[in-house]
Protein backbone atom coordinates (compact mmCIF):
# COMPACT_ATOMS: atom_id res chain seq x y z
CA UNK A 1 0.00 0.00 0.00
CA UNK A 2 1.44 3.35 -1.04
CA UNK A 3 0.35 6.74 0.18
CA UNK A 4 -2.83 7.90 -1.54
CA UNK A 5 -2.13 11.62 -1.71
CA UNK A 6 -0.97 11.77 -5.31
CA UNK A 7 -3.53 13.79 -7.23
CA UNK A 8 -3.65 11.34 -10.14
CA UNK A 9 -4.74 8.58 -7.77
CA UNK A 10 -7.87 10.54 -6.90
CA UNK A 11 -9.01 10.52 -10.52
CA UNK A 12 -9.97 6.86 -10.17
CA UNK A 13 -13.50 5.83 -11.11
CA UNK A 14 -16.33 6.55 -8.72
CA UNK A 15 -17.17 3.52 -6.55
CA UNK A 16 -19.96 1.27 -7.75
CA UNK A 17 -23.17 0.75 -5.82
CA UNK A 18 -21.97 -2.71 -4.85
CA UNK A 19 -18.70 -1.36 -3.47
CA UNK A 20 -20.61 1.19 -1.41
CA UNK A 21 -23.02 -1.42 -0.06
CA UNK A 22 -20.15 -3.72 0.86
CA UNK A 23 -18.28 -0.84 2.52
CA UNK A 24 -15.27 -1.35 0.25
CA UNK A 25 -14.63 2.32 -0.60
CA UNK A 26 -10.97 2.89 0.19
CA UNK A 27 -10.08 6.16 1.89
CA UNK A 28 -7.38 8.54 0.74
CA UNK A 29 -4.59 10.29 2.63
CA UNK A 30 -3.10 7.63 4.88
CA UNK A 31 0.10 5.68 5.25
CA UNK A 32 1.23 2.45 6.95
CA UNK A 33 3.07 3.02 10.20
CA UNK A 34 4.21 -0.48 11.07
CA UNK A 35 5.98 -3.32 9.30
CA UNK A 36 9.15 -3.22 7.25
CA UNK A 37 10.01 -0.31 5.03
CA UNK A 38 9.25 -0.90 1.36
CA UNK A 39 10.86 2.14 -0.16
CA UNK A 40 7.77 4.32 0.15
CA UNK A 41 8.98 7.73 1.42
CA UNK A 42 5.58 8.37 2.99
CA UNK A 43 5.52 5.16 5.00
CA UNK A 44 5.83 5.61 8.74
CA UNK A 45 7.61 2.74 10.46
CA UNK A 46 9.26 4.56 13.33
CA UNK A 47 7.39 5.59 16.46
CA UNK A 48 9.69 8.60 16.77
CA UNK A 49 8.16 9.96 13.56
CA UNK A 50 4.90 10.39 15.42
CA UNK A 51 6.51 12.70 17.96
CA UNK A 52 5.55 16.32 17.54
CA UNK A 53 2.07 15.57 16.27
CA UNK A 54 -0.64 17.05 18.44
CA UNK A 55 -2.36 14.83 20.99
CA UNK A 56 -6.15 14.91 21.12
CA UNK A 57 -8.62 13.13 23.38
CA UNK A 58 -12.39 12.74 23.56
CA UNK A 59 -14.13 15.38 25.64
CA UNK A 60 -16.79 13.07 26.97
CA UNK A 61 -17.44 10.97 30.01
CA UNK A 62 -19.14 8.35 27.86
CA UNK A 63 -16.81 5.68 26.55
CA UNK A 64 -19.34 3.36 24.93
CA UNK A 65 -21.10 4.19 21.66
CA UNK A 66 -23.04 1.20 20.41
CA UNK A 67 -20.68 -1.16 18.64
CA UNK A 68 -17.62 0.95 19.51
CA UNK A 69 -15.77 1.44 22.76
CA UNK A 70 -13.68 4.60 23.18
CA UNK A 71 -10.71 5.38 25.34
CA UNK A 72 -11.07 9.05 26.41
CA UNK A 73 -7.28 9.36 26.57
CA UNK A 74 -6.66 8.37 22.95
CA UNK A 75 -8.13 9.33 19.57
CA UNK A 76 -9.10 5.80 18.55
CA UNK A 77 -12.03 3.46 19.00
CA UNK A 78 -12.18 -0.31 18.91
CA UNK A 79 -14.95 -2.54 17.69
CA UNK A 80 -16.29 -4.43 20.70
CA UNK A 81 -16.68 -7.66 18.78
CA UNK A 82 -13.16 -7.60 17.36
CA UNK A 83 -10.48 -9.42 19.34
CA UNK A 84 -7.24 -7.52 20.03
CA UNK A 85 -5.11 -7.63 16.91
CA UNK A 86 -1.72 -9.36 16.99
CA UNK A 87 1.42 -7.27 17.30
CA UNK A 88 2.21 -7.99 13.66
CA UNK A 89 -0.99 -6.35 12.38
CA UNK A 90 -0.32 -3.20 10.39
CA UNK A 91 -1.43 0.13 11.80
CA UNK A 92 -1.99 3.20 9.65
CA UNK A 93 -1.73 6.93 10.22
CA UNK A 94 -4.68 8.83 8.81
CA UNK A 95 -3.40 11.98 7.10
CA UNK A 96 -6.74 13.54 6.34
CA UNK A 97 -6.79 16.01 9.23
CA UNK A 98 -4.24 17.45 11.69
CA UNK A 99 -5.08 14.85 14.32
CA UNK A 100 -3.12 12.23 12.34
CA UNK A 101 -4.83 9.37 14.18
CA UNK A 102 -2.72 6.24 14.45
CA UNK A 103 -5.31 3.54 13.80
CA UNK A 104 -4.79 -0.14 14.60
CA UNK A 105 -6.49 -3.06 12.87
CA UNK A 106 -10.27 -3.03 13.39
CA UNK A 107 -10.32 0.47 14.85
CA UNK A 108 -11.62 3.80 13.69
CA UNK A 109 -10.07 7.22 14.19
CA UNK A 110 -11.31 10.11 16.30
CA UNK A 111 -13.98 11.00 13.71
CA UNK A 112 -15.33 7.43 13.54
CA UNK A 113 -15.68 7.78 9.77
CA UNK A 114 -12.56 5.87 8.74
CA UNK A 115 -11.64 2.31 9.70
CA UNK A 116 -8.51 0.16 9.35
CA UNK A 117 -9.14 -3.21 7.77
CA UNK A 118 -6.06 -5.24 6.96
CA UNK A 119 -3.76 -2.23 6.85
CA UNK A 120 -6.03 -0.29 4.49
CA UNK A 121 -8.21 2.63 5.50
CA UNK A 122 -11.84 2.63 4.37
CA UNK A 123 -14.46 5.37 4.32
CA UNK A 124 -17.31 4.07 6.52
CA UNK A 125 -20.07 6.46 5.48
CA UNK A 126 -19.35 7.02 1.79
CA UNK A 127 -22.64 7.66 0.00
CA UNK A 128 -24.71 7.10 3.15
CA UNK A 129 -26.41 10.37 4.11
CA UNK A 130 -28.07 10.83 7.48
CA UNK A 131 -29.48 14.22 6.45
CA UNK A 132 -30.76 15.50 3.12
CA UNK A 133 -32.76 18.69 2.53
CA UNK A 134 -33.30 21.67 0.29
CA UNK A 135 -32.38 24.78 2.27
CA UNK A 136 -32.22 28.49 1.56
CA UNK A 137 -28.54 29.16 0.92
CA UNK A 138 -28.65 31.86 3.59
CA UNK A 139 -29.10 29.09 6.17
CA UNK A 140 -25.55 27.79 5.64
CA UNK A 141 -24.92 30.78 6.15
CA UNK A 142 -23.72 32.09 2.79
CA UNK A 143 -24.91 35.64 2.11
CA UNK A 144 -22.73 36.63 -0.85
CA UNK A 145 -22.92 33.37 -2.80
CA UNK A 146 -26.00 32.92 -5.04
CA UNK A 147 -28.25 34.82 -2.57
CA UNK A 148 -31.92 33.90 -2.57
CA UNK A 149 -31.36 30.50 -4.16
CA UNK A 150 -32.16 27.00 -2.86
CA UNK A 151 -29.25 24.69 -2.10
CA UNK A 152 -29.36 20.91 -1.90
CA UNK A 153 -27.79 20.07 1.46
CA UNK A 154 -26.52 16.71 2.67
CA UNK A 155 -24.50 15.29 5.52
CA UNK A 156 -23.33 11.90 6.71
CA UNK A 157 -21.91 11.03 10.15
CA UNK A 158 -18.84 11.72 12.29
CA UNK A 159 -16.64 14.71 13.06
CA UNK A 160 -12.99 15.37 13.82
CA UNK A 161 -13.93 17.75 16.66
CA UNK A 162 -15.97 17.08 19.78
CA UNK A 163 -17.48 20.48 20.56
CA UNK A 164 -19.32 20.60 23.87
CA UNK A 165 -21.90 22.88 22.24
CA UNK A 166 -22.48 20.88 19.04
CA UNK A 167 -25.98 21.42 17.67
CA UNK A 168 -25.82 18.31 15.46
CA UNK A 169 -24.26 15.97 18.00
CA UNK A 170 -26.69 13.16 17.12
CA UNK A 171 -24.85 12.65 13.83
CA UNK A 172 -21.48 14.24 14.51
CA UNK A 173 -20.54 12.01 17.42
CA UNK A 174 -19.25 8.49 16.81
CA UNK A 175 -22.49 6.54 16.99
CA UNK A 176 -22.91 3.15 15.33
CA UNK A 177 -24.30 2.77 11.84
CA UNK A 178 -28.05 2.21 12.00
CA UNK A 179 -30.97 1.68 9.66
CA UNK A 180 -30.91 5.29 8.52
CA UNK A 181 -27.56 4.57 6.90
CA UNK A 182 -28.87 1.67 4.86
CA UNK A 183 -29.95 4.05 2.13
CA UNK A 184 -27.30 4.87 -0.43
CA UNK A 185 -27.08 8.11 -2.39
CA UNK A 186 -24.57 7.67 -5.16
CA UNK A 187 -22.70 10.78 -6.40
CA UNK A 188 -24.57 10.74 -9.71
CA UNK A 189 -27.89 10.80 -7.87
CA UNK A 190 -26.90 13.89 -5.88
CA UNK A 191 -26.42 15.75 -9.16
CA UNK A 192 -29.73 14.39 -10.42
CA UNK A 193 -31.53 15.59 -7.28
CA UNK A 194 -30.04 19.06 -7.62
CA UNK A 195 -31.17 19.32 -11.23
CA UNK A 196 -34.66 17.95 -10.55
CA UNK A 197 -35.16 20.40 -7.68
CA UNK A 198 -33.67 23.36 -9.55
CA UNK A 199 -30.89 23.86 -7.06
CA UNK A 200 -27.95 25.73 -8.60
CA UNK A 201 -25.66 24.49 -5.83
CA UNK A 202 -25.00 21.61 -3.43
CA UNK A 203 -23.80 21.98 0.17
CA UNK A 204 -21.81 19.45 2.17
CA UNK A 205 -22.93 20.29 5.69
CA UNK A 206 -24.68 19.15 8.91
CA UNK A 207 -21.62 17.13 9.96
CA UNK A 208 -17.97 17.83 9.11
CA UNK A 209 -17.39 17.34 5.34
CA UNK A 210 -13.68 16.70 5.84
CA UNK A 211 -14.28 13.24 7.32
CA UNK A 212 -16.19 12.13 4.20
CA UNK A 213 -13.94 14.01 1.81
CA UNK A 214 -13.81 11.24 -0.82
CA UNK A 215 -17.58 11.47 -1.31
CA UNK A 216 -17.43 15.28 -1.32
CA UNK A 217 -14.81 15.25 -4.07
CA UNK A 218 -16.67 12.78 -6.26
CA UNK A 219 -19.95 14.67 -5.96
CA UNK A 220 -18.29 18.08 -6.48
CA UNK A 221 -16.51 16.95 -9.64
CA UNK A 222 -19.74 15.65 -11.15
CA UNK A 223 -21.54 18.85 -10.12
CA UNK A 224 -18.93 20.98 -11.84
CA UNK A 225 -19.37 19.02 -15.06
CA UNK A 226 -23.10 19.72 -14.88
CA UNK A 227 -22.72 23.43 -14.14
CA UNK A 228 -23.75 23.08 -10.48
CA UNK A 229 -21.71 24.87 -7.83
CA UNK A 230 -20.72 23.32 -4.49
CA UNK A 231 -20.05 24.59 -0.97
CA UNK A 232 -18.63 23.14 2.22
CA UNK A 233 -19.70 24.20 5.71
CA UNK A 234 -16.67 23.20 7.73
CA UNK A 235 -14.68 23.56 10.93
CA UNK A 236 -11.48 24.05 8.92
CA UNK A 237 -9.61 21.12 10.49
CA UNK A 238 -8.05 19.54 7.41
CA UNK A 239 -4.49 18.53 6.59
CA UNK A 240 -2.35 20.28 4.02
CA UNK A 241 -2.38 17.15 1.87
CA UNK A 242 -6.17 17.01 1.56
CA UNK A 243 -6.77 20.76 1.69
CA UNK A 244 -5.38 21.53 -1.76
CA UNK A 245 -7.49 18.96 -3.54
CA UNK A 246 -10.70 19.84 -1.74
CA UNK A 247 -10.49 23.56 -2.32
CA UNK A 248 -9.58 23.29 -5.98
CA UNK A 249 -12.78 21.27 -6.42
CA UNK A 250 -15.49 23.21 -4.52
CA UNK A 251 -16.71 26.76 -5.17
CA UNK A 252 -17.56 28.18 -1.73
CA UNK A 253 -16.86 27.63 1.95
CA UNK A 254 -18.20 28.82 5.26
CA UNK A 255 -15.57 28.14 7.90
CA UNK A 256 -16.56 28.09 11.56
CA UNK A 257 -13.98 30.12 13.49
CA UNK A 258 -15.20 29.05 16.90
CA UNK A 259 -13.11 31.40 19.02
CA UNK A 260 -9.80 33.22 18.94
CA UNK A 261 -7.88 31.59 21.76
CA UNK A 262 -6.03 28.25 21.71
CA UNK A 263 -7.44 27.51 25.16
CA UNK A 264 -11.03 27.61 23.92
CA UNK A 265 -10.25 25.23 21.08
CA UNK A 266 -8.42 22.87 23.41
CA UNK A 267 -10.99 22.89 26.22
CA UNK A 268 -14.27 23.07 24.34
CA UNK A 269 -13.70 21.60 20.87
CA UNK A 270 -10.70 19.26 21.00
CA UNK A 271 -9.26 21.16 18.08
CA UNK A 272 -6.59 23.69 17.21
CA UNK A 273 -7.00 27.39 16.44
CA UNK A 274 -3.71 27.34 14.53
CA UNK A 275 -4.89 24.58 12.20
CA UNK A 276 -8.12 26.43 11.42
CA UNK A 277 -6.21 29.66 10.76
CA UNK A 278 -3.98 27.82 8.29
CA UNK A 279 -7.03 26.60 6.38
CA UNK A 280 -8.58 30.07 6.30
CA UNK A 281 -5.35 31.60 5.06
CA UNK A 282 -5.04 28.94 2.36
CA UNK A 283 -8.58 29.49 1.07
CA UNK A 284 -8.28 33.29 1.07
CA UNK A 285 -4.79 33.59 -0.36
CA UNK A 286 -4.32 30.58 -2.62
CA UNK A 287 -7.71 29.67 -4.09
CA UNK A 288 -10.65 31.21 -5.94
CA UNK A 289 -13.14 29.72 -3.46
CA UNK A 290 -15.72 32.16 -2.12
CA UNK A 291 -15.14 32.38 1.65
CA UNK A 292 -17.36 33.42 4.55
CA UNK A 293 -16.70 33.00 8.28
CA UNK A 294 -19.03 32.12 11.15
CA UNK A 295 -18.43 32.76 14.84
CA UNK A 296 -20.80 31.36 17.48
CA UNK A 297 -20.78 33.89 20.32
CA UNK A 298 -20.97 32.03 23.66
CA UNK A 299 -21.49 33.99 26.90
CA UNK A 300 -18.39 34.17 29.14
CA UNK A 301 -16.35 31.86 26.87
CA UNK A 302 -15.57 33.81 23.68
CA UNK A 303 -17.72 36.96 23.82
CA UNK A 304 -15.30 39.49 25.26
CA UNK A 305 -14.93 42.66 23.14
CA UNK A 306 -11.15 42.24 23.24
CA UNK A 307 -11.23 38.74 21.77
CA UNK A 308 -13.76 39.70 19.10
CA UNK A 309 -11.66 42.68 18.11
CA UNK A 310 -8.48 40.62 17.85
CA UNK A 311 -10.29 38.06 15.72
CA UNK A 312 -11.69 40.75 13.41
CA UNK A 313 -8.30 42.42 13.08
CA UNK A 314 -6.78 39.09 12.07
CA UNK A 315 -9.51 38.57 9.47
CA UNK A 316 -8.99 42.05 8.02
CA UNK A 317 -5.22 41.66 7.82
CA UNK A 318 -5.09 38.02 6.71
CA UNK A 319 -8.28 37.21 4.83
CA UNK A 320 -9.23 40.68 3.69
CA UNK A 321 -11.76 43.33 4.80
CA UNK A 322 -14.27 42.08 2.23
CA UNK A 323 -14.65 38.69 4.01
CA UNK A 324 -18.22 38.37 5.36
CA UNK A 325 -18.47 37.32 9.00
CA UNK A 326 -21.57 35.91 10.70
CA UNK A 327 -21.93 36.29 14.46
CA UNK A 328 -24.46 33.75 15.68
CA UNK A 329 -26.22 33.62 19.04
CA UNK A 330 -25.62 30.55 21.20
CA UNK A 331 -28.41 28.45 22.70
CA UNK A 332 -27.69 25.82 25.38
CA UNK A 333 -27.28 22.37 23.88
CA UNK A 334 -25.48 19.03 24.15
CA UNK A 335 -22.90 19.25 26.97
CA UNK A 336 -23.01 23.01 27.45
CA UNK A 337 -26.34 23.45 29.18
CA UNK A 338 -25.11 25.55 32.08
CA UNK A 339 -24.81 28.80 30.13
CA UNK A 340 -27.62 31.18 29.10
CA UNK A 341 -28.48 32.04 25.49
CA UNK A 342 -26.49 34.86 23.96
CA UNK A 343 -28.30 38.21 24.33
CA UNK A 344 -29.08 39.91 21.03
CA UNK A 345 -27.21 42.97 22.31
CA UNK A 346 -23.99 40.93 22.49
CA UNK A 347 -24.31 39.90 18.84
CA UNK A 348 -25.05 43.50 17.77
CA UNK A 349 -21.99 44.65 19.73
CA UNK A 350 -19.85 42.09 17.89
CA UNK A 351 -21.13 43.41 14.55
CA UNK A 352 -20.25 46.96 15.58
CA UNK A 353 -16.75 45.91 16.62
CA UNK A 354 -16.25 44.11 13.30
CA UNK A 355 -17.25 47.15 11.28
CA UNK A 356 -15.12 49.53 13.36
CA UNK A 357 -12.20 47.17 12.85
CA UNK A 358 -12.61 47.42 9.09
CA UNK A 359 -14.73 44.44 8.08
CA UNK A 360 -17.15 45.54 5.37
CA UNK A 361 -19.81 42.86 5.85
CA UNK A 362 -20.82 41.69 9.32
CA UNK A 363 -24.06 39.85 10.06
CA UNK A 364 -26.06 38.54 12.99
CA UNK A 365 -27.77 35.17 13.30
CA UNK A 366 -30.30 33.60 15.68
CA UNK A 367 -31.47 37.04 16.85
CA UNK A 368 -34.69 39.01 16.18
CA UNK A 369 -32.99 41.75 14.21
CA UNK A 370 -33.59 41.59 10.48
CA UNK A 371 -31.40 44.62 9.79
CA UNK A 372 -28.40 42.63 11.04
CA UNK A 373 -29.01 40.09 8.26
CA UNK A 374 -29.34 42.47 5.33
CA UNK A 375 -26.47 43.56 3.10
CA UNK A 376 -25.64 47.26 2.89
CA UNK A 377 -23.12 49.09 0.74
CA UNK A 378 -19.96 49.60 2.84
CA UNK A 379 -19.53 53.10 1.37
CA UNK A 380 -22.94 54.79 1.24
CA UNK A 381 -25.08 52.46 3.36
CA UNK A 382 -27.59 51.69 0.60
CA UNK A 383 -29.53 48.47 1.23
CA UNK A 384 -28.55 45.96 -1.44
CA UNK A 385 -29.98 42.65 -0.25
CA UNK A 386 -32.88 42.44 2.19
CA UNK A 387 -33.30 39.32 4.35
CA UNK A 388 -35.89 38.23 6.89
CA UNK A 389 -35.51 35.89 9.86
CA UNK A 390 -37.20 33.18 7.78
CA UNK A 391 -34.46 33.42 5.16
CA UNK A 392 -36.68 35.25 2.70
CA UNK A 393 -34.27 37.19 0.49
CA UNK A 394 -34.86 40.10 -1.88
CA UNK A 395 -32.10 41.54 -4.04
CA UNK A 396 -32.87 45.23 -4.45
CA UNK A 397 -32.40 47.16 -7.74
CA UNK A 398 -29.49 48.96 -6.04
CA UNK A 399 -27.28 45.86 -6.51
CA UNK A 400 -26.30 46.40 -10.11
CA UNK A 401 -24.52 44.05 -12.48
CA UNK A 402 -21.67 45.86 -14.20
CA UNK A 403 -20.32 42.79 -15.94
CA UNK A 404 -20.71 39.03 -15.74
CA UNK A 405 -18.30 38.87 -12.79
CA UNK A 406 -18.61 42.33 -11.22
CA UNK A 407 -21.44 43.85 -9.20
CA UNK A 408 -21.67 47.37 -7.82
CA UNK A 409 -23.83 49.59 -5.64
CA UNK A 410 -26.02 51.48 -8.11
CA UNK A 411 -25.99 54.55 -5.89
CA UNK A 412 -22.26 55.13 -5.35
CA UNK A 413 -20.71 52.55 -7.74
CA UNK A 414 -18.80 50.82 -4.96
CA UNK A 415 -17.79 47.28 -5.99
CA UNK A 416 -19.74 44.65 -4.04
CA UNK A 417 -17.92 41.35 -3.66
CA UNK A 418 -19.62 38.01 -4.06
CA UNK A 419 -20.88 35.40 -6.50
CA UNK A 420 -24.32 36.61 -7.45
CA UNK A 421 -25.14 34.44 -10.49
Amino acid sequence: MTDNNNSTQHESSIPTLQEILEERVEACWYAPCSGSANGNPNEINNEDQLNGWKEYAFLTETTSFGEYSFNPAAPVAILKQVHPSPESAQSVVCQLCPKHCKISEGRVGFCSARINRGGRLYSRFYGRPTSLAIDPIEKKPLFHFLPGSPILSLGTQGCNLSCKFCQNWQISRPLPANESLNRVLEPEKVVQLAIENRCPSVAFTYNEPTVWCEYVLHVARLCRKSGIKTAVVTNGMISEKARKELYETVDAANVDLKAFTPEFYRNYTNGSLEDVQETLEFIAQRTNVWLEVTNLVIPTLNDSPNEIQRMCEWIVNTLGPHTPIHFSAFFPTYRLLNLPPTPAETVIRAIEIAKKTGLEYAYGGNIPNEASQSTFCPSCGEKLIERSRRYETKITPALTERSETEWICGKCERKIVGVFK
